[in-house]
């Protein structure tokens, strides 16, 4: 008996271990460059201890981490099947990429290859979760009657901080009120410019608590917020959520004119909830738009087939989308097949069909990105819809949680998720540096700064190289000081209060220097 139990205990400890497989950890030591060859050395180290090889990708950046490229025609200890170790080498010969003098960041992403399983990741959506978190969505949210709305808005401010996802507000004024949007990114290791987002609007219409509409939304992208951020993609991923859409999709016209269509951001797919807690077997409870039968005589003969029930998810799509429609349709299939779903394709961007164009996936089809909307149908099947009776007790979480596994696998299925490390570091390039080494010797602490942060401790001794200055910027480069070093030592220096964000510390001589980040949270 006893040994049953020591071998009992050593089996549950492996299961563990295998369980709990780490990532790589990836050291970049040093970057070197040669001016006159074109070549950039980095020298890094891998450690994994669960794996032996790994696959090795590398990326620059010329604006300080906001955008990474990959480099694709690197040497040396660079592609798949990399044995993990230390003194490792890349080498790459640029050719236009690094132009003129600045900061280059680089960044050694080390793959395992250890596979997530998407029906795992799903099966974190809970039931118990959503409705805890539409008790705190539902309730009237309008500029009409503000308190509600600011008290959801934070709640977007504490679920983005403890999921460590990077956010951004895009604000406007209409009168006394600002408007906003919450824009979460969660970018990914190898092909960042490549985005998928999953949306929902948190405004209500005035006198309903939304519960359906659109809380059932919101509720669904705060879901996938705090399981997707668990995870690293290949690829980046935004949770957004879009103000006053009530009064004409005016948050994510903002959005999509303001920021995705100016800065030519690569939107691969938008997955837009529009209502998706409503749910009901009853017979003859769903009804279509007008001339739908002839515009989707599939869709309608489904629809006709299940007996007008409203116990289906629609899949609505643009030509354009789809490609995304049926990758939603397969994930659903595949990860959810208790889920109905029925599907169709607009013409163009569904001018013919004005009622499939009321949500915020529509500035997007106008922009000429694929998008969904994922909806429950509205008025055509919730009698509750913009009235005071849009609450909580009508919600069905079962069909909301199904909806929300369903967009969360087609998303993680899209991103790709990667089992991988990776370290970053910075190349300073002027004309009188050749050369970057990195701080291995050096102790820069702490780099992660919060409010009660008044310091950071910079330690010298073990450095060859004696600096004489230290100067602090913010991302964008401009000086927030500088002051000079009087000996290579143990020092304390100073911060000034910091706005939420990346910092370069910067130490220097007349021919080398050396740059560090450190985030204010």
């Amino acid at each position: 008996m006893k040994y049953n139990l020591i071998f009992l205990i050593l089996l549950i400890f492996q299961q563990l271990a295998t369980a709990q497989n780490n990532k790589p950890l990836v050291s970049i030591n040093e970057i070197l460059l040669d001016e006159q060859a074109k070549q950039i050395n980095i020298k890094y180290d891998v450690e994994d201890t669960d794996n032996t090889m790994v696959d090795v990708h590398v990326l620059y950046s010329s604006n300080a981490g906001q955008d990474y490229k990959k480099i694709e025609n690197a040497s040396g200890d660079f592609g798949a099947a990399i044995q993990v170790g230390t003194g490792l080498e890349i080498n790459w010969t640029y050719t236009d990429e690094l132009s003129g003098d600045g900061d280059y960041m680089f960044k050694v992403v080390a793959d395992d290859k250890e596979s997530y399983d998407i029906e795992e990741i799903i099966n974190q959506v809970d039931q118990t979760m959503l409705m805890e978190d539409m008790l705190k969505v539902v309730g009237e949210r309008n500029r009409a009657n503000p308190a509600h709305l600011n008290e959801v808005k934070a709640l977007f401010d504490m679920e983005f901080e403890s999921s460590g996802i990077e956010l951004e507000k895009q604000t406007w004024s209409v009168g006394t009120y600002e408007a906003t949007n919450f824009i979460g990114t969660q970018k990914g290791l190898l092909e960042a410019d490549k985005i998928y987002i999953n949306d929902a609007h948190y405004d209500t219409v005035v006198g309903s608590p939304g519960a359906d509409d659109n809380g059932s939304g919101t509720v669904g992208v705060l879901a996938a917020l705090k399981i997707l951020s668990q995870y690293d993609f290949e690829k980046t991923i935004k949770f957004i959520f879009f103000d006053m859409e009530e009064d004409g999709l005016v948050g994510s016209i903002n959005y999509v004119s303001n920021i995705a269509a100016p800065q030519s951001l690569n939107i691969q797919g938008v997955f837009n909830y529009e209502m998706i807690g409503f749910y009901t077997d009853e017979a003859g409870t769903q009804s279509l738009p007008a001339g739908f039968e002839l515009l989707f005589p599939d869709a309608y003969q489904a629809f006709i087939d299940g007996g007008s029930r409203g116990n289906f998810i629609t899949n609505v799509a643009n030509v354009n989308s789809n490609p995304l429609k049926n990758t939603f349709d397969e994930m659903a299939a595949q990860y959810v097949p208790e889920l109905r779903v029925i599907s169709f394709a607009a013409i163009g961007n569904s001018e013919i069909a004005p009622d499939l164009r009321r949500s915020d996936h529509t500035p997007f089809w106008e922009a000429s990105y694929q998008a969904l909307m994922l909806t429950d149908g509205a008025n055509f099947r919730n009698a509750n819809y913009h009235e005071d009776s849009d609450t909580e007790e009508t919600i069905d979480y079962d069909f909301m949680a199904n909806v929300i596994k369903a967009t969360i696998a087609s998303i993680a299925h899209l991103a790709v998720p990667i089992h991988a490390g990776f370290d970053e570091d910075v190349l300073s390039i002027n004309t009188s540096n050749t050369q970057v080494l990195k701080a291995d010797k050096i102790l820069i602490y702490p780099t992660l700064l919060n409010e009660s942060s008044k310091s950071i401790t910079i330690n010298l001794e073990e450095h060859d190289i004696v600096f004489n200055t230290i100067s602090f910027f913010d991302i964008n480069g401009k000086l927030i000081f500088e002051k000079s070093i009087r000996n290579n030592s143990n020092f304390e220096l100073e911060i000034p209060n910091l706005e939420t964000g990346l910092y370069l510390v910067r130490l220097s001589n007349e021919a080398d220097s050396l740059t560090k980040y450190i985030v204010k949270q």
